[in-house]
């Protein structure tokens, strides 16, 4: 078991390793694939923000608002609206080299197995949130490659599927920590200006009026990073999800022995 569990956290850092290499071989394509993820952190973030400064709510509107409501509709679209691109790693991960229509266009006729996986993604989120996130560090892991069972197969139970292709949760844990640790790193260099103005060795007007106005450039790079984090995470997901469809399950030895059946037949039939 324990080797096991160490193989699977190889391969999830290789996976990792594939998805950046992924984005700087294919920039254009996840660029375009990726707007619905930076429209929508963006969006959030401001709305935030905006309440944050507009709002002055009592304590429990706070914590519903603050600590149930944006966190799960943060997580949520961090799992669904890159899935463009977890199309475009599967396709790739295939040998083709798709286009950003054909992405989405795959994304969207999968739409009605998406939907109801969508819906009761976001109820667990609430539920968990409303508990202070503790179902979050038992349960996550288990639904992490979800959204790719109902995107890539036909199965109904998705949810039981998704549980019972990653049943060494380490792995994940070890490829979240990976990905908050080089979130936490770019994030703190997005700081630097406001720590640089906070200590006031450049007191000028235009130091002061850089001030008042730096959260705009915080709030747009931050929302960058959070959606360039969600599409490396996507990828990662998708390609660690191939790896375990091909070689632990075998699909890519049951694909040869159907092309080796079909060219049997041909060959049969020409005789």
């Amino acid at each position: 078991m324990a080797r096991r569990a160490i193989s699977l956290i190889g391969r999830s850092f290789t996976q990792m390793d594939r998805a950046f290499w992924c984005l700087h071989d294919h920039p254009a394509a996840l660029a375009v694939l990726s707007l619905p993820t930076l429209a929508g952190v963006a969006i959030i973030a401001a709305a935030i923000h905006a309440m944050v400064r507009i709002w002055d709510l009592p304590a429990l509107y706070a914590y519903l608002i603050y600590w149930v409501a944006c966190p799960a509709v943060v997580m949520w679209s961090f799992t669904l609206l890159p899935l463009p691109c977890a199309a475009f790693a599967w396709l790739r991960a295939q040998g083709k080299i798709p286009t950003a229509s054909e992405c989405f266009g795959y994304v969207l006729a999968r739409s009605g197995r998406l939907f109801p996986v969508a819906v009761r993604l976001g109820v667990s989120y609430v539920i968990w949130f409303v508990l202070a996130g503790l179902p979050l560090l038992w349960l996550w892991p288990r639904t992490c490659l979800v959204p790719m069972v109902a995107l890539f197969e036909n199965q109904r139970k998705v949810f039981r599927r998704g549980r019972g292709l990653l049943k060494e949760e380490a792995a994940l844990h070890v490829l979240a920590l990976i990905h908050l640790c080089v979130f936490v790193g770019l994030m703190a260099t997005v700081l630097v200006p406001r720590i640089v103005l906070a200590t006031q060795l450049l007191a000028t007007p235009g130091t002061q009026w850089l001030g008042q106005y730096v959260w705009v450039f915080e709030l747009l790079c931050g929302a960058a990073l959070v959606a360039v984090l969600a599409v490396s995470w996507c990828l990662s997901l998708t390609l660690l999800y191939h790896d375990i469809r091909y070689l632990r399950e075998g699909e890519s030895l049951r694909e040869r022995i159907r092309e080796l059946r079909e060219s049997l037949r041909v060959a049969s039939s020409l005789h």
